[in-house]
């Protein structure tokens, strides 16, 4: 792990070891990116659906976030030791995530501004972690800094636009002078853990229905998480597989990736979907009759285009191009890193036990060089993830480095779920 060094509490300096859219409200009509009069289109990019943007925190160079509505505080993980940060107003703290574990030590900083494209925000609040637990750039193949929560955004309506790739700030009064939200469904939502969170409807495979709130949650990869212990009476699906499903401040959280029937988002029905069940002690904090019940990840929000009226407490949705695909499972039990980010070379860091790439002999620490014939340096990491998503049946041919010695393997895809 590598920890935030050369720290000085003068203000706080902090160096790391080593077009066009289309607006929402107007249709079709083409707008210049950046600032216009009452609202700012932005670009943005995803890796395995997260939302990257990118960012300047008191006139730094610019860093990349994660954005990420479901995250109570904006964190700042992971610097390079030629990225200088000024943070002001710092103490020392410690963190602890959730589950179980011993507190990590961090820095808490106040009253900091911030900017995104055109707009500037200030008084914004970060933890910065002392060890990068994460390893965030070296598991998404792209340099990322940290993850910016939803508070930094509460006076602006924020739209996110999965299908061209763009987030729109608009200011209120410019949003409800121009609205125009035909084919979108309308939600009050409550706030929860300081996240929106909106009313749905699961049904499991046994035909039993259960309302949930669930919380929105762009940081996070999956479909749906639910947290058993909220719902009286609802029992995790036979045939649940054990999986990771990701990692707090203080370690990896482990649990149970299930399918139920289906769920009803207003008048939007949902299909054979995929949901994660962390291990009890990791679950969100919620208690029978209360709320967050479980939240709703990227792999599902992405089926739709989103504005989320944190003002007025309430979020539209629409479905867009992705909302018919199948929810997928990775069906190669193959987890990858990247040693430094943009190099292209991708190192199995993990195999799932009697896995079909576990069986083929492949193992932790081999490189891959070209997949199906493809050399690895015109693949990205997200290129890799996709073609492990395939059909079922699919063969897949890596040609592998280990030790210094050119290895063949090759296997089929199978549905793990």
């Amino acid at each position: 792990m590598l920890p935030l060094r050369h720290i000085c509490f003068l203000g706080l300096l902090i160096m790391g070891q080593s077009a066009m859219a289309q607006d929402v409200l107007t249709g079709d009509k083409p707008v210049t990116y950046g600032w216009d009069q009452g609202r700012m289109i932005m670009p943005f990019r995803t890796v395995n659906e997260l939302i990257l943007i990118p960012v300047q925190i008191n006139g730094s160079d610019t860093l990349q976030f994660i954005f990420d509505t479901g995250l109570e505080n904006s964190i700042i993980c992971e610097l390079e030791a030629d990225e200088v940060l000024e943070l002001k107003h710092a103490r020392e703290v410690q963190v602890r995530g959730i589950g179980s574990g011993n507190k990590i030590d961090a820095i808490q900083s106040k009253g900091n501004s911030l900017r995104v494209g055109d707009v500037t925000i200030p008084d914004q609040d970060y933890v910065i972690l002392s060890n990068n637990v994460w390893q965030l750039s070296r598991k998404m193949g792209t340099r990322i800094h940290g993850l910016l929560n939803m508070h930094a955004f509460e006076q602006y309506i924020i739209a996110i636009d999965y299908d061209r790739r763009h987030l729109t700030f608009y200011q209120p009064g410019y949003f409800r002078r121009h609205e125009n939200l035909d084919g979108y469904t309308s939600f009050q939502v409550d706030i929860c853990m300081g996240a929106p969170c909106i009313d749905a409807t699961i049904h499991t495979v046994s035909s039993s229905s259960y309302p949930v709130k669930l919380m929105l949650d762009t940081g996070a990869g999956n479909a749906l998480s639910l947290d058993t212990g909220s719902l009286p009476g609802y029992s995790i699906p036979e045939g649940s597989r054990d999986c990771y499903i990701g990692c707090s401040i203080n370690g990896n959280i482990k649990g149970k990736i299930g399918r139920i029937k289906g769920m009803d988002i207003g008048p939007y029905h949902l299909q054979d979907v995929l949901v994660s069940y962390p291990d009890p002690q990791a679950a969100a904090p919620g208690e029978a009759g209360q709320g967050p019940n479980g939240s709703l990840g990227a792999e599902l929000l992405r089926r739709f285009n989103l504005i989320i009226d944190y003002p007025d407490k309430k979020i539209h949705i629409m479905a867009n191009s992705a909302y018919d695909d199948e929810f997928r499972y990775d069906m190669s039990g193959i987890e990858l890193m990247v040693p430094v980010p943009y190099e292209h070379r991708y190192i199995i860091s993990g195999i799932r036990e009697q896995s079909k790439a576990a069986l083929a002999g492949i193992r932790p620490g081999d490189e891959i060089l070209t997949i199906n014939g493809t050399p690895s340096d015109q693949l990205s990491l997200d290129d890799i993830y996709k073609s492990l998503l395939g059909n079922d049946g699919k063969k897949i041919r890596l040609e592998l480095l280990r030790e210094g010695e050119k290895i063949r393997a090759s296997f089929r895809l199978e549905k793990y779920i």
